[in-house]
């Protein structure tokens, strides 16, 4: 009988580290997820994801279930890994990387070569444009694009009011737009 996140987290508050363990299994795939799209960089996925679970484990007995275990420690990631893009703007020279380029162009099959190739090259330029972006908007938009959270889930994830949600979403939106006005 699978435990649910409330007992897990229970336990884990009283020093139980295996029901944390369980924890850390049952959301590691989609924080991992997360953390890539948030970042674009696999080599770096794995980093932020081990100081995500750290924290969480540091910090589970302050976890006071306002919220539900996934939103809380997703919380964590996207600050961890807007964290990680505020530094790493800072010290990168390229963005556009041609490992990254060559690892997103091998992906998909060739059934119609000109189709996919211009669907591979919009795909990729809509990763860069959102790449582009500032970390609080990138998290915004993901959450809500590829995440499919509602303004609510975000809002209280970025501990932050839905307006506040709707007014960086909009804005995230004009920059992506702005970007990919060519394409569009």
């Amino acid at each position: 009988m699978e435990k649910s996140d409330d007992f897990l987290v229970g336990k884990s508050q009283k020093g139980d580290r295996k029901s944390f363990e369980i924890l850390i299994i049952r959301y590691e795939k989609r924080l991992f997820s997360l953390i890539y799209r948030m970042i674009g960089n696999q080599e770096a996925v794995s980093d932020i994801a081990q100081e995500t679970f750290l924290k969480a484990f540091q910090s589970i007995r302050n976890f006071r279930r306002e919220t539900t275990f996934y939103n809380w420690i997703k919380r964590i990631a996207i600050n961890n890994s807007i964290n990680y893009l505020n530094y790493s703007a800072r010290y990168s020279y390229d963005s556009e990387s041609i490992e990254t380029k060559e690892s997103f162009q091998k992906s998909g099959f060739f059934i119609n070569p000109e189709k996919n190739l211009l669907s591979r090259e919009l795909s990729w330029k809509i990763k860069k444009a959102i790449d582009e972006i500032p970390p609080d908007l990138k998290s915004v938009i993901i959450m809500r694009e590829f995440e499919d959270l509602s303004y609510q889930e975000i809002a209280e994830i970025l501990n932050c009011p839905i307006g506040t949600v709707r007014s960086r979403l909009f804005h995230a939106r004009q920059k992506l737009k702005e970007k990919l006005n060519s394409y569009i």
